[in-house]
């Protein structure tokens, strides 16, 4: 399942589960990119998955706080740029997934340094073992958010529920 096209705020809105609606909101004013006149209507690929994470985040109940995820955002905004960009052909095959590790520690397959999300450096190795691992998989939540706005265009979305969704989660 590819994403579609062009992505509504508000289908975006309907789509993820965990966001509430103010952090969307401010989230979104953060994160949107300006569009050229070239660009087809709506929010841009990288947007959407960058959103997408948001609401990862934010079922991780407090994992990490605000100000870290924002700054992960930030440090791997390359790589989630390039991802969103990235054919699904390719990220099918080798699928994209970022690693949070004691709850202070991020990598994403594609980078070779860890980055400390504490202290906002980068490290060439871990200082040693972590215990905690919690993942990501960036090409499976484009494809689920692709899905659940497929689902949404289509009128399939109502009483629906999926595993990987609250069925009334807040908004």
């Amino acid at each position: 399942m590819t994403p579609p096209v062009s992505v509504s705020p508000a289908e975006l809105s309907r789509v993820l589960t965990f966001l509430p609606r103010t952090r969307f909101v401010y989230l979104l004013r953060r994160t949107v990119t300006p569009a050229d006149e070239a660009d087809p209507p709506g929010l841009k690929p990288k947007t959407v998955l960058v959103m997408g994470l948001y609401d990862w985040f934010a079922h991780l109940n407090g994992y990490i706080t605000d100000d870290q995820q924002q700054r992960l955002v930030a440090k791997f905004d390359d790589v989630l740029g390039a991802l969103a960009d990235a054919s699904w052909r390719i990220l099918e095959r080798l699928p994209a997934v970022l690693t949070l590790s004691d709850g202070r520690y991020a990598a994403i397959h594609t980078r070779p340094a860890w980055y400390d999300y504490e202290l906002d450096e980068e490290l060439e190795t871990l200082p040693g073992a972590c215990v905690t691992h919690v993942a990501c998989d960036l090409t499976a939540l484009l494809m689920r958010l692709g899905k659940r706005i497929a689902d949404l265009r289509g009128g399939t979305d109502a009483g629906h529920t999926d595993p990987g969704r609250a069925a009334d989660g807040p908004r």
